[in-house]
């Protein structure tokens, strides 16, 4: 993790907004496993308004995007993953961040891996 020179602004707008933001829904729907999960727009529903009412923005920056092997699903088709990485920076209006890196994998049954383009 990375920090500008100060964060003693930042840091209770962060903690201010934390006790702000409510749980994220689950609205996506897996299909095949029979599951529900939270999707990008859950989680921004749920984060964003806590964070904006503290003067708070996000930004990610994908820094590398790795095609890993492909896998037969049980239906005798074929799914694509990554595994996608990246840098999350936290702002405050003061111009005080907090940088981490992060990581997560996704797969699809997308025709070809993904290229970037």
């Amino acid at each position: 993790m990375q920090t500008s020179e100060s964060i003693s602004t930042l840091m209770p707008a962060l903690i201010a907004a934390r006790g702000q933001i409510k749980p994220a829904g689950k609205s996506g729907k897996n299909q095949f496993d029979r599951y529900d999960y939270a999707t990008e727009l859950d989680w921004h529903n749920a984060v964003m308004p806590a964070l904006l009412a503290n003067k708070l923005a996000m930004t990610f920056s994908a820094t590398e995007v790795v095609n890993l092997p492909d896998r037969t699903t049980k239906k005798g088709g074929v799914e694509h993953a990554v595994e996608v990485h990246g840098v999350v920076r936290l702002m405050h209006e003061s111009g005080e961040w907090i940088e981490a890196g992060v990581c997560g994998q996704g797969r699809t049954a997308a025709t070809k891996p993904f290229t970037r383009p």
